[in-house]
């Protein structure tokens, strides 16, 4: 925005956003794509990248626009999510600031270990938001990733199974 000096005017900056997180091995682990400064937003479209070979092809869900469906979005690339959303109603999307726009799930094999980027991308499709004005705004773009363990659950196995312990009366 055009600000000069703490007025508190100031527009915030359109971010997205993907979060950090740890997972386990065998489990499902879902990224939020979140949003900051998401006024009056009419299109937006960037590609998404990570390490297949660790975190698999992801579903999509927990829509943050209310006519926003899994026909925005395209994973038929290996490792690659081509994001693109147009505004059905041309009259501008807004968001609270850190809204969750959508989330990556994976489903993690069960040998899965190793750390992945969840990182925004101009490949393969340039990144390119437009608001309701039709000026093309430059997102901040902030990379998320997800680090995958396999903590040993095996020591559970050198437990007794319960019908040989004692009952206790």
């Amino acid at each position: 925005g055009m600000t000069d000096g703490d007025n508190g005017n100031a527009v915030d900056t359109l971010a997205f956003s993907a979060g950090q997180i740890t997972a386990n091995c065998g489990e499902q682990v879902c990224v939020d794509i979140m949003a900051n400064g998401f006024t009056d937003i009419i299109s937006f479209q960037y590609a998404m990248n990570w390490d297949t070979a660790l975190l698999g092809t992801p579903t999509i869900g927990q829509f943050g626009l209310s006519d926003m469906n899994a026909s925005h979005f395209n994973t038929a690339t290996p490792g690659v999510l081509r994001v693109g959303y147009d505004d059905s109603s041309l009259q501008g999307r807004s968001l609270v600031d850190g809204a969750v726009l959508y989330q990556l799930c994976f489903d993690l094999a069960t040998d899965a270990v190793g750390t992945s980027g969840i990182d925004f991308s101009a490949t393969p499709i340039a990144i390119e938001v437009v608001d309701v004005q039709s000026n093309i705004l430059t997102p901040e773009l902030q990379n998320g990733m997800i680090t995958v363990a396999c903590v040993d659950t095996t020591v559970m196995d050198t437990m007794p199974p319960l019908a040989e312990l004692p009952l206790g009366f």
